[in-house]
C-alpha cells in the first residue's frame, strides 16, 4: 500500500464516525497533498481489498463514490 492510500485510510478512520460519510471532494480537502486522480484511483482499490466501505453511484459520465467507513481490516492495518 502506498503513502497516499495510507493517508486516505487515516482520513476515513478519523472522519467517518457517527454516520458521517465522505465523498471524493471531502477526502481531497482533508488530505495534505491529495489530488482528484489519486483519490479516484485509491478508493476502489481500498474497497476491493476490504479496507473501507463504499457506496458506488453509477453516473452517465463515470462513477461517484461515497465512503461510509473503515472496516476492521482497515483499522488493523493502520495499527500495524
Amino acid at each position: 500500500m502506498n503513502e497516499k492510500q495510507i493517508e486516505i485510510l487515516q482520513i476515513i478512520q478519523t472522519y467517518c464516525i457517527n454516520g458521517r460519510e465522505l465523498d471524493i471532494a471531502d477526502i481531497m480537502q482533508l488530505g495534505t497533498s491529495l489530488a482528484m486522480p489519486q483519490v479516484l484511483e485509491a478508493v476502489p482499490i481500498l474497497e476491493n481489498q476490504g479496507y473501507i466501505e463504499v457506496i458506488e453511484i453509477d453516473m452517465c459520465c463515470g462513477a461517484d463514490y461515497i465512503v461510509t467507513g473503515i472496516t476492521q481490516k482497515g483499522i488493523q492495518f493502520l495499527k500495524n
